[in-house]
């Protein structure tokens, strides 16, 4: 492919796609994929958006690896087939250092390379570099493990509004799923030809055009919000503090919830007595018509 314009970037993250950090109690082999240990070190490590580790004396520290085969097989394939896979990873230039030799793949272009000091947030940090000149005029696939809709947002935003339509995220929490693989691979094939990026706009078109029926506006989307967190109210402990995240998952994904991100955001916000996800599932749908409501 000499045509840059039909030669996509995939931009990814270490967590969620390819690996995940596993408390030392855990053992690597009950799980699909390989372990490894990863040694950091405290001069070679990022300060911006991963928290810094407890350092032993000589400035390092270990920590245990669950490798997911799926996702680490999906990246060389895309590699094999050409096309640009680069780092966008909370830990930047590091994940060349760390994880690539961990994980059998070549040292990888970095795009978030600035400390993010002027960035509030890693999803605002990562989307408005890979908005760049070096990606400005070629499809993107963003491939992220952040319990947020709002770098997919943004990245449309920052990116020029001709490139919109050849721009995607695909939020992966905890290892590529078969679905996940066969959306990815069918985005990756239309975006190498002039056909394939005709129908990408056409994709597009067609949800702008659902978004509108749909009556998203800002007082529907609260009321969607207050109602759903008004039944999670009802079911989570007092203390808890699941029923706001997942009500704002719930309005943002509602017709595409995933089981995997409501287990996940139980487990970054919820408390041993709450409700498993498989309850919880059921109490976020907002089934949406035409029209307003």
């Amino acid at each position: 492919m000499s045509n840059e314009a039909f030669r996509p970037v995939v931009a990814i993250e270490v967590t969620g796609l390819l690996g995940l950090p596993l408390p030392a109690s855990l053992e690597t082999r009950f799980l699909t994929g390989t372990g490894a240990e990863i040694t950091f070190r405290r001069d070679a490590y990022p300060t911006r958006f991963v928290g810094a580790p407890g350092w032993d004396e000589r400035g390092e520290h270990i920590e245990r690896w669950a490798f997911l085969g799926r996702g680490v097989l999906w990246v060389k394939g895309a590699l094999e087939r050409g096309i640009e896979v680069v780092w966008s990873s909370r830990y930047e230039q590091y994940a060349n250092t760390y994880f690539s030799p961990a994980l059998g793949l070549p040292e990888l272009p970095v795009a978030t390379t600035d400390d993010g000091r002027f960035h509030t947030t890693e999803a605002d940090w990562k989307a408005s570099q890979l908005s760049q000149a070096a990606y400005a005029d070629r499809p993107l696939l963003w491939v992220h493990d952040e319990l947020t809709s709002a770098g997919r947002h943004l990245l449309e935003r920052y990116r020029k509004p001709k490139m919109r339509a050849l721009t995607w995220s695909r939020f992966i929490p905890g290892g590529a799923s078969d679905g996940d693989v066969r959306f990815m691979d069918e985005w990756l094939r239309h975006a190498v030809s002039p056909a394939g990026h005709a129908e990408l706009r056409a994709m597009r078109a067609r949800l702008v055009d659902k978004r509108r029926r749909l009556d998203l506006s800002t007082e529907r989307v609260q009321r969607e919000w207050a109602t759903v967190r008004s039944r999670l109210a009802d079911v989570v402990d007092a203390g808890s503090g699941l029923a706001a995240p997942l009500a704002a998952y719930a309005v943002d994904s509602a017709g595409a919830l995933d089981l995997r991100v409501v287990e996940r955001i139980r487990e970054d916000w919820g408390l041993p007595v709450d409700p498993p996800a498989e309850a919880l599932l059921p109490l976020l749908d907002l089934p949406r018509g035409t029209g307003s409501s």
